[in-house]
C-alpha cells in the first residue's frame, strides 16, 4: 500500500506509475491524480503541451515504434477489429480522402514508383498474384491476350487518342462485354480507372 502525495488517498501499489528515481521505485503520485493534472495543464497551455509533445516523439521515435509494436502484438485482435469498425464507419469519407490523394500527380508518380520497387523486389510473390488473378478470371485474361496478338498482328491499331476525354496518351483497352474481346474502347489510364469505378460499384 502507499499514499498519494495529492490526494491522500492510501492505494494499492498498481495504482502508482513507475519513477526509476524514487527509493521505491513508484511515483509520488497515483495515476488518477496525475491524470487529472495532466487534462489540466493540456487545457490551460495547450501550446506548451503540443510543442513538448512534438519534440518527444521526434527524439524518441524508435522508442515509442517499439512500444506501439510490443502493445499491438500483446492486444492484436483487439486492436485488428477496432480497425476495422472505424473503417466500416467512415468507409464512405476515407474512400473519398483516397481519392483526392490518389488523383494528384504527386501521389501517381510516387505510387508507381513504389510498385516498380516492389516488383523487382518480390518476382517470384508478384508472379504468383499474376497467376492467381488469371486462373479467377480466365475470360477477362483471354480478352487481353486476344486484343494483345491481335495488336502484334496489325489487326487492331492502339488509338492514340483517349475515346472519352479526346486527349493524346497512351491508351488502354476496356471492354464493354467480355464476350466480344476485339470490340474494344481505346481510354486513357485516367478515364479507365474512373470507368472501372463506376462499374464496380
Amino acid at each position: 500500500m502507499k499514499t498519494c502525495c495529492t490526494c491522500r488517498l492510501t492505494k494499492e501499489l498498481i495504482e502508482f506509475g513507475k519513477d526509476k528515481y524514487k527509493s521505491d521505485g513508484l511515483n509520488p503520485y497515483c495515476k488518477s491524480c496525475i491524470r487529472i493534472r495532466s487534462a489540466k495543464q493540456r487545457k490551460d497551455n495547450p501550446e506548451y503541451v503540443k510543442k513538448y509533445a512534438d519534440e518527444y516523439r521526434k527524439n524518441n521515435k524508435n522508442l515509442l515504434r517499439d512500444k506501439s509494436r510490443d502493445r499491438f502484438q500483446k492486444n492484436r485482435k483487439k486492436y485488428l477489429k477496432l480497425g476495422r469498425d472505424s473503417y466500416l464507419k467512415h468507409k464512405e469519407e476515407i474512400a473519398k480522402r483516397r481519392k483526392i490523394k490518389r488523383s494528384s500527380p504527386e501521389a501517381r508518380k510516387k505510387e508507381n514508383i513504389r510498385q516498380k520497387e516492389w516488383r523487382k523486389k518480390n518476382p517470384k510473390l508478384y508472379r504468383s498474384y499474376i497467376k492467381k488473378w488469371q486462373q479467377k478470371n480466365k475470360l477477362k485474361h483471354c480478352c487481353h491476350q486476344r486484343v494483345h496478338r491481335a495488336i502484334e498482328d496489325g489487326v487492331l491499331i492502339r488509338s492514340i487518342t483517349c475515346e472519352k476525354c479526346n486527349k493524346k496518351s497512351r491508351t488502354e483497352g476496356h471492354h464493354e462485354d467480355y464476350h466480344k474481346p476485339l470490340d474494344v474502347l481505346w481510354l486513357c489510364r485516367k478515364c479507365h480507372a474512373s470507368l472501372l469505378e463506376v462499374i464496380e460499384v
